[in-house]
């Protein structure tokens, strides 16, 4: 199988009908034509194969289905026979499968992609420098108008007391120094694409915002680097690294074959089961009180957990849109990590009751313009909560894997009451900090975007997450000092330079 971050997808060789959504894989390419084919990979092994066969039959591979890397079926639907067992071995597979020219050789590495509408087969090729150097600067290129338009639109690079600008910097030349080894571990661990599509879940940190920022982090890190040392600003296998990372990650995640919500201007990883169960307990909201409360549960929620995150906007964010019936429309709020957590100040949170809530907030006369990667709706009307008719709150505490229960919604005002209180403590506390105190634990929340992807992998506690600890203490100090202005970028070049 070829290594993650050493291959580059090359053109489609064809496409068929997928038979559930899944993260591209990757392997090498075998004919399946007779029993023998079947037999040898018995007596040495189908590890990383990707099959192909002509018919939709299930007992063929039977012995080996176990440990193909996916399947390409000629003939046949998801419902034959093949698309079902490939369902319930969750072995990527495509039915009805046609070539745009001749099919691969035995022995070719190909990329199986089922996350967008159709399943497409790819070949694949190993880079040389100049190749992935291109590849590299290809993406560059397309992140960075997108960085450029958020950043713009992000309206406080500074605080009355949070030195904001300080602790991104030193966050962003952390994460430069650091993010490659990190991720290289992460995806040995469990690779991106497996990272990606397993948190299409509420109460899952490895979201838009987060998928945004460990690429993005790399890249300001690396602007302000360059001007310390070019050459190591310029690492090709650093660079190719993360951005290899993120690119099989945040296709994982999305599913749909796109990288940012600016793509599509929309952010809907959850898919049927999990807005069945959103939908399931829904309280419609015709008292003009309930709907008060409601906004006042979430407005609460919301402020606090810009403060516990350190004036950062990713302790709650919005997925979305997701249709219903009748011209109303689903959007979805999660609030993460709301209690004790890993932030070493989160103690003032020990009396919140949940770590995770997600809100499902049913609308009626609403269009939802764009969904954006900060996980921010855009509405028309803009005050879209007037418009509620339905709402259902949600946990996924202690529960298993993909799974919520309800929240009983005579609750809010003790979670209110809750998170108010630790608010309070939390403000007095940041009030009574040294400026480097604030920056460390600000800068952690930033650098710790890493976090989510290194828990989903099994290996958290093996990576060092203190901040800072390779900057240099030269640059520090004078990155300690920075205040920002609160504007936005306003150089006429590019926003990430290439390689």
């Amino acid at each position: 199988m070829i290594e993650n971050g050493q291959a580059g997808m090359g053109r489609e060789l064809g496409r068929g009908t997928k038979v559930f959504d899944a993260a591209p894989v990757r392997g090498r390419w075998k004919a399946m034509e007779t029993a023998d084919d079947v037999l040898e990979l018995m007596d040495s092994s189908a590890e990383g194969v990707i099959a192909l066969v002509r018919d939709a039959g299930a007992t063929f591979l039977a012995p080996i289905y176990h440990e193909l890397a996916g399947v390409v079926c000629m003939g046949g639907t998801p419902r034959s026979h093949i698309g079902i067992v490939s369902r319930e071995f969750q072995v990527p597979c495509i039915m009805a499968a046609s070539f745009a020219g001749a099919e691969p050789t035995d022995g070719d590495e190909v990329e199986l992609d089922c996350s967008g509408e159709y399943g497409v087969l790819r070949g694949t090729t190993v880079m040389d420098d100049d190749a992935r150097r291109t590849w590299v600067n290809e993406r560059i290129a397309y992140i960075a108008p997108i960085a450029r338009g958020l950043t713009e639109e992000r309206t406080s690079l500074e605080s009355k007391i949070i030195p904001v600008s300080a602790y991104i910097v030193t966050a962003c030349i952390e994460s430069f120094l650091r993010y490659p080894e990190m991720m290289r571990i992460i995806d040995a661990a469990m690779p991106a694409e497996t990272i990606g599509a397993a948190s299409r879940r509420p109460g899952s940190r490895v979201n838009t915002v987060y998928l945004w920022s460990v690429v993005n982090f790399w890249l300001i890190g690396r602007k302000v680097w360059s001007m310390v040392d070019q050459a190591d600003a310029d690492n090709l296998d650093n660079a190719h690294t993360v951005i290899d990372f993120w690119e099989r990650a945040t296709k994982g995640f999305r599913g749909d074959g796109t990288r940012h919500a600016a793509d599509n201007a929309i952010a809907a990883p959850y898919r049927g089961d999990v807005r069945a169960q959103l939908m399931a307990t829904i309280t419609p909201v015709d008292d003009p009180a309930l709907r008060a409360q409601i906004r006042s549960f979430n407005a609460t929620l919301v402020a606090y957990l810009f403060l516990l995150y350190f004036d950062t906007r990713v302790g709650h964010g919005d997925t979305g849109p997701y249709e219903l019936s009748g011209g109303r429309t689903l959007l979805v709020r999660d609030f993460y990590a709301m209690g004790e957590s890993d932030f070493a100040w989160s103690s003032v949170a020990r009396d919140v009751p949940y770590r995770n809530l997600t809100a499902a907030l049913v609308l009626d006369g609403v269009t939802v313009d764009r969904v954006t990667d900060f996980g921010t709706s855009y509405t028309t009307p803009e005050d879209f909560l007037e418009h509620l008719v339905g709402f259902g709150l949600y946990t996924t505490d202690d529960m298993p894997f993909g799974q919520m229960r309800p929240v009983p919604l005579e609750e809010m005002a003790s979670i209110v009451a809750a998170v108010r209180k630790a608010q309070s403590a939390h403000y007095r506390n940041i009030a009574a900090m040294s400026r480097d105190e604030k920056i460390r634990c600000g800068a952690y929340v930033y650098f710790s975007f890493l976090r989510p992807f290194a828990l989903e992998a099994g290996v958290a506690d093996q990576l060092d997450w203190t901040v800072p600890r390779d900057i240099p203490p030269p640059l520090y100090d004078m990155v300690s000092v920075m205040e920002g202005d609160n504007a936005g970028p306003i150089d006429d070049g590019p926003y990430y330079s290439p390689l």
